[in-house]
């Protein structure tokens, strides 16, 4: 029996295969004297049982030699991409069990004659995921991206019903804000809870505490876009809202944060009912406004000075819309409406405040008037003074010039004698 080596010519590789086969031959001839009296004991790959002078040199080189299969290639592949994945990531509940790759490949490969339009979706790549979690995975870095579903936005305006009148800019409110506390119940009687500020701050999330500009605990949230003010007796206001929905979902949010911490978990079980102040509506006419004459019409409810405030005048009647109320009428047609406390108060002065306005109108005939009248005042003061100018010019020419002569020099009088020098 020849020894099976390895060289670089051609004919030793085809006396190794004649090796082989004389190998195979007397191994053979070797099982079929000894079946009988092993009764078919077979040899398997471990070595176990085996005859005298079998060569394990010569199986390991056959083994080697044999190519594996496609599909046992691409299985060790994905055997390979996923333990990278599981050694990068950590996180074993957010990794996908297939990539997106493999899920292409399980698709055109379970597909030869069958119609593609009856296969089922590729499966998901999240699994026991319930907060609508989605990954993104980007094949260029090779790597996942948690993305998150879009929530409704909560930064919804307050409704107005269409007006009556016909306004260039409907009503529209700007601003809302909000108020309310919270606490306990105790039979009858609503006990607020006590907050401990300079704790509170470093438990809350996008919150800041300036005890030497406010001494109260600022809470910025995102959705909606509004800051929340905490205070220590309790107390939640809002600052920025656009609606009342929005500062009630700011305050209930706020109210659960506190209601979180272990120590405001048994203090904490209430809000009392909310309270609106600080409304903000805008709307235009759609032409100017007399404010002087509008001043006039109502002198015990308009505050006009146009020395000091000429662009708009304010309006007030706190009998009807209480006394934290204003209204401001620009003189280009704005209305503007601050600190009212209801929505409903606030769109009930704007209407009145069209009818208010309406018989002081500025119409572009009158406008055209008023301009007019004004050129010909400042045409008349430039003809006023250009007439002084010839006037004035013709005095200099009447007037002798010999009565006009200039001082003597000090060269001329000899008896005076210049100053002397320093």
């Amino acid at each position: 029996m020849a020894y099976c080596g390895f060289s670089d010519s051609s004919s030793d590789d085809d006396d190794e295969h004649q090796d082989i086969d004389i190998k195979q031959n007397s191994s053979n001839h070797h099982n079929s004297h000894t079946a009988a009296s092993t009764n078919g004991a077979k040899h398997n790959n471990n070595g176990k049982d085996q005859p005298e002078g079998h060569d394990e040199e010569a199986d390991v080189w056959m083994q080697s030699k044999v190519k594996p299969s496609l599909q046992e290639i691409e299985e060790q592949k994905k055997e390979e991409r996923k333990a990278k994945r599981k050694a990068k990531y950590t996180f074993n509940n957010y990794l996908a069990p297939t990539s997106l790759k493999d899920m292409e490949s399980d698709i055109h490969s379970s597909t030869t004659n069958a119609d593609t339009s009856s296969l089922p979706p590729p499966p998901p790549p999240l699994q026991d995921l319930n907060d609508c979690t989605e990954i993104a995975y980007n094949r260029s870095q090779g790597t996942y991206r948690m993305q998150r579903s879009h929530r409704p936005n909560l930064d919804t305006t307050e409704y107005v019903p269409p007006s009556k009148h016909p306004w260039s800019i409907p009503p529209t409110i700007t601003g809302v804000s909000a108020q309310a506390q919270i606490g306990r119940r105790n039979k009858e009687q609503f006990e607020p809870a006590k907050i401990k500020l300079r704790e509170v701050v470093y438990q809350l999330k996008n919150a800041e505490f300036r005890p030497e500009e406010f001494v109260a605990v600022r809470v910025k949230l995102k959705n909606p876009s509004m800051t929340v003010t905490i205070f220590s007796n309790g107390t939640l206001t809002t600052q920025g809202g656009k609606s009342q929905y929005s500062c009630m979902v700011a305050l209930r949010k706020v109210a659960r944060m506190l209601q979180k911490l272990e120590e405001y978990k048994e203090k904490i079980r209430e809000m009392n009912a909310f309270s609106f102040h600080g409304i903000q509506s805008n709307a235009h006419l759609g032409c100017r406004v007399n404010l002087q004459s509008m001043s006039e019409a109502f002198p015990k409810k308009v505050e006009y000075s146009p020395d000091i405030e000429s662009a708009y005048l304010k309006f007030r009647d706190p009998l009807k819309y209480g006394d934290k109320g204003s209204c401001h009428v620009y003189h280009g047609g704005r209305v503007t409406i601050l600190g009212c406390r209801s929505v409903v108060q606030t769109i009930q002065w704007l209407d009145d405040m069209y009818l208010n306005c309406k018989p002081h109108f500025l119409s572009e005939e009158m406008m055209n008037g008023k301009d007019s009248v004004s050129n010909q005042d400042f045409s008349k003061m430039f003809e006023s003074e250009n007439y002084g100018e010839k006037q004035m010019e013709s005095q200099l020419e009447a007037v002798n010039h010999d009565d006009f002569l200039p001082p003597p020099l000090l060269s001329d009088h000899h008896d005076i004698e210049p100053p002397p020098l320093l």
